[in-house]
């Protein structure tokens, strides 16, 4: 996979890491690996906050996963601003 090269910012209270540069509107946009990081971002906010087990979280999210549309129904809805 390519990327952009740019800056690299650690964001400690959310602990997660953000990329940015300053052309990164050229950059395409992988919509699986997209709705994919949004998807364990997800995962990890709900295991902080459920009582479930995370193979019961999991188990739920797969099966949202399984109904997630193609890359190619996904690409025109992501914003590239």
């Amino acid at each position: 996979m390519d990327s952009c090269p740019g800056k690299l910012y650690t964001n400690l209270d959310a602990t997660e890491v953000i990329r940015t540069s300053e052309h990164a509107e050229g950059c395409r946009v992988d919509g699986y690996a997209f709705y994919h990081q949004q998807q364990l971002s997800k995962l990890k906010k709900l295991a902080a906050e459920e009582l479930r087990s995370v193979s019961e979280i999991y188990a739920g999210l797969m099966m949202s996963w399984k109904a997630m549309p193609p890359p190619a129904q996904i690409r025109p809805l992501i914003s590239y601003r």
